[in-house]
């Protein structure tokens, strides 16, 4: 996980203060972070798609179960975060029940980025699988930009 500059100390703190309540959300954080910063590595445009394809099973790893914890992690990673300004539009515009929800087998709309990025994530963290299990079924939908024209086009 990528610390903000000026950040570390706040983290450290947070992690030792969760050493007395248990490791949940510490793993939780560094779970989720650590799914978003291997998609974006491996050619994901951003953190806003990411953070919804990776959530629940970064929440499962880490026994996290409530709403609550996953919007407690998300706040922690908006203030710590390398990428938490990113994540902040994911924060604003999350679906309220983010883990009581329904639960869809695979997000319908990826990018073409984050679709490339699907094999090496999984290869990372094979326990998305269990919450995406067709994940690599290639059964997304993938938003595709429209090609561009080989010929000039004239416009008035």
């Amino acid at each position: 996980m990528k610390i903000k500059h000026d950040k570390e100390k706040d983290y450290t703190d947070f992690t030792a203060a969760q050493n007395a309540s248990g490791q949940a959300m510490v793993r939780f954080i560094e779970t989720w972070s650590g799914m978003m910063e291997c998609a974006m590595e491996h050619g994901a445009a951003g953190v806003t798609e990411t953070a919804g394809l990776t959530v629940r099973a970064a929440a499962k790893a880490a026994g996290i179960s409530r709403d609550e914890d996953v919007l407690a992690g998300a706040a922690m990673l908006l203030n710590c975060w390398a990428y938490g300004d990113e994540l902040r539009e994911w924060f604003v515009y999350h679906p309220p029940e983010i883990l009581s929800g329904q639960l869809d087998a695979a997000p319908r709309h990826v990018s073409q980025e984050l679709y490339d990025a699907i094999p090496k994530l999984v290869d990372a963290y094979p326990r998305i699988l269990e919450t995406t299990p067709d994940l690599l079924g290639g059964q997304q939908v993938v938003n595709q930009a429209q090609p561009e024209a080989t010929h000039p086009v004239m416009s008035m």
